[in-house]
């Protein structure tokens, strides 16, 4: 499904930031959801216990302590915008 983080992992991180498109609309409170680690293949279920809507990322980092949103990992390896067009063969 996506890249599990390692704060994910360590139970650090337990806010999954994402934007609040149609497919995370459909996630419900009691919902399973699985992360893949893409390297190792390692899976990881967890259990969606609340869900916060925001009109950006500004105001969600203000409302939730840093380290459950993964800011840590955020601060220490930056973020990037990757703009793509779609491909035909």
């Amino acid at each position: 499904m996506c890249k599990i983080c390692t704060y994910c992992g360590r139970w650090k991180k337990t806010i999954e930031i994402r934007l609040y498109d149609e497919k995370r609309r459909k996630v419900n409170v009691g919902d399973l959801i699985e992360f893949t680690n893409i390297t190792t293949d390692e899976k990881l279920i967890t259990k969606v216990t609340s869900i916060y809507t925001y009109k950006d990322f500004d105001e969600l980092y203000e409302n939730h302590n840093k380290v459950s949103i993964g800011y840590d990992e955020i601060k220490e390896n930056g973020v990037v915008g990757i703009e793509v067009n779609l491909y035909n063969k």
